[in-house]
């Protein structure tokens, strides 16, 4: 952890006189962010889900989600994701009251895009190379 924080600060240091880059960086970063978030509450309406998310739910639920899925947990975070973003989502209520289920389904989804259009865009780019 403290190599990760040294190389952090380091980088941190090196754009301290560049403070509109950084801002930029930021600002295209919480975009690309919200996104992803956005395409995650568009997955979970596209699947045939008894009480699917709410868009708030989704904003709810996906960040602390994707800071748990990326820590360096055992079996390289396998379902870690998926179960952290089913419990927390299963503490959001629909307009009847009920919680909403379903959500390592919706995260695995998630996933699985993600996986296959970055394999999409590598195979395209290591196509291009040849």
């Amino acid at each position: 952890f403290g190599r990760n924080l040294v190389s952090l600060l380091e980088t941190l240091l090196a754009y301290q006189g560049h403070l509109g880059a950084v801002g930029a960086a930021f600002l295209v970063s919480a975009l690309l962010q919200g996104i992803g978030l956005v395409s995650l509450y568009l997955f979970s309406q596209a699947m045939d889900l008894k009480t699917p998310p709410e868009l708030a739910h989704v904003f709810f639920a996906a960040p602390p989600t994707m800071v748990l899925n990326a820590l360096p947990v055992p079996g390289g975070g396998l379902g870690v994701g998926e179960a952290a973003f089913d419990q927390i989502l299963s503490l959001c209520r629909n307009a009847a009251g009920h919680p909403i289920a379903g959500g390592a389904a919706i995260f695995l989804m998630f996933r699985c895009w993600t996986i296959l259009i970055g394999l999409v865009v590598n195979v395209r780019r290591h196509w291009q190379e040849y």
